[in-house]
């Protein structure tokens, strides 16, 4: 497996594009995500090569990849979420539920109002670039790069020295998108009351 690693790494790192230019077969495999600019982040750092985050697919030409850049998929890429929440104050992004059920899952995996989904989608596009490697079974190699490269948003796999910060910012976002959700309920149940006081009236 250590071979497949190196292997992968070096491919990873030599392939790299940006997203538009990027062409990937229908196949299982990792991708890696980079910064063009390393200061792109801050006060956050990658590390020297600009390598932000690894994942996996079943398919990378139709799943996964490209939920990351969809900017009506916030809600199911935690890759998103962590880079709105960084960069909710630049952007000028409000966070809001995922949908209108009330989980709190829906709150947690927030997503941002439309025109903040495209800002975030923009920037991504203008700020990072993209690699793949294709591997029949791309669930250990994806742990071995997690844990060799150490990518700083992967927030798991690794003894991240900022995710605690990276947490703590999305949870500014999910209290935001809890908060959304209460004054929204709240307005429906004033409709309501008023709606029902009309009906008393007019009887």
């Amino acid at each position: 497996m250590e071979i497949d690693v190196i292997t992968a790494k070096k491919h990873l790192r030599d392939t790299r594009a940006p997203v538009h230019e990027l062409r990937v077969t229908s196949a299982p495999g990792v991708y890696a995500l980079f910064l063009k600019d390393l200061s792109s982040l801050k006060p956050f750092e990658p590390g020297r090569d600009g390598l932000i985050y690894v994942g996996r697919s079943s398919d990378l030409a139709q799943r996964d990849l490209k939920i990351h850049f969809d900017s009506e998929k916030t809600g199911f890429s935690t890759l998103r979420r962590s880079l709105g929440a960084i960069l909710k104050r630049c952007l000028n992004l409000s966070a809001v539920p995922r949908s209108s059920e009330p989980s709190e899952s829906n709150v947690r995996c927030y997503r941002f109002v439309r025109d903040g989904e495209d800002s975030l989608t923009e920037w991504m596009r203008r700020n990072l670039e993209v690699s793949v490697f294709i591997v029949g079974n791309p669930r250990p190699l994806e742990a071995d790069l997690i844990s060799c490269i150490q990518p700083l948003l992967n927030l798991k796999g690794w003894p991240n020295p900022y995710r605690q910060e990276i947490k703590a910012l999305r949870k500014i976002c999910a209290d935001e998108a809890r908060s959304h959700r209460s004054k929204r309920a709240a307005l429906r149940s004033a409709r309501l009351r008023r709606g029902s006081l009309g009906l008393q009236g007019g009887a």
